[in-house]
């Protein structure tokens, strides 16, 4: 898992000339890397442009492709399941296993959301 700290926008790093800010862990003040860009209202209006044009695509999808899309990105998280966890800890100074809970739940919110809306 890397974190960059730049606006991921439609599958692309997008860098501005924002300001950056920094990440401490709450428990001991340390700094966490990298740098963070702030979104500047270029930045925002680039990202609500680009789900919208997302958004006419993902409308038409059907049920199916859906599901597929949702259990694609819960098959990404686990595999990053541990460094998520991880620097999640860091971030929030709460144990790492209290933080992983929330990663680790099964799949069944998955197939019920899909068999309510879309089924």
């Amino acid at each position: 898992m890397v974190i960059t700290g730049h606006h991921l926008i439609a599958g692309g790093y997008e860098q501005n000339q924002a300001n950056t800010f920094r990440v401490f862990n709450p428990a001991n003040d340390h700094r966490l890397d990298p740098d963070f860009m702030e979104a500047d209202a270029q930045v925002v209006d680039l990202a609500v442009r680009r789900a919208s044009d997302a958004f006419d695509i993902f409308r038409k999808t059907s049920a199916e492709k859906r599901a597929e899309l949702l259990e694609t990105i819960a098959n990404e998280l686990l595999q990053v399941k541990t460094e998520l966890c991880a620097r999640a800890g860091e971030e929030t100074a709460l144990p790492a296993r209290s933080t992983g809970r929330r990663t680790g739940q099964n799949r069944q919110p998955v197939t019920h959301v899909c068999a309510t809306y879309w089924g």
